[in-house]
């Protein structure tokens, strides 16, 4: 599989688990992203009165861009996730999703002890406040971001690939 084939796959992944609104162009937006200047400019382009993730006065804004921008933001962290035998990561985003309900944001991120978790920690962080900047409440923005980790351990070699390539 070349490198496009893994940034595709690994794009549609993401969009599935976490925005399965945008799956149809999550590829796109990736290879857009990647190819950087005026097309990764047109990522996020935003009229006045346009809605997160819906239809307003405006035109539809994805999420999935912010998605690409939080991941490229935190990407040392991610590789050293992505390359760590940190006992089931995949185990630890299934528990941190089952606390989302019962605990704020803060509270679940210092529920994660230091050392192993720390880059997770920073990752959940970056990718979360991206999120947010785009008018999503906290706990959508959470939910996002533990759902795109999910789909990055599920294939952590590739996630490898296409964390490199966004960067």
């Amino acid at each position: 599989m070349n490198n496009s084939e893994v940034i595709d796959e690994i794009a549609l992944k993401i969009a599935e688990e976490a925005v399965p609104d945008e799956v149809d162009l999550a590829p796109i937006m990736a290879q857009a992203f990647i190819q950087g200047g005026k097309e990764r400019e047109e990522l996020f382009k935003r009229e006045e009165r346009s809605q997160t993730g819906g239809f307003g006065t405006g035109e539809f804004i994805t999420i999935f861009p912010l998605i690409l921008n939080g991941l490229v933001e935190s990407a040392p962290f991610l590789y050293k996730l992505l390359t760590t035998d940190v006992a089931d990561l995949v185990s630890v985003i299934n528990d941190v999703l089952d606390l989302r309900e019962r605990f704020s944001h803060e509270n679940k991120i210092n529920l994660l002890q230091d050392n192993p978790y720390q880059p997770i920690k920073t990752v959940i962080n970056t990718i979360s406040t991206e999120l947010k900047s785009s008018g999503l409440p906290q706990d959508k923005c959470d939910l996002i971001t533990y759902r795109v980790l999910r789909a990055l351990l599920d294939n952590p070699a590739q996630s490898t690939v296409f964390i490199k390539a966004l960067g």
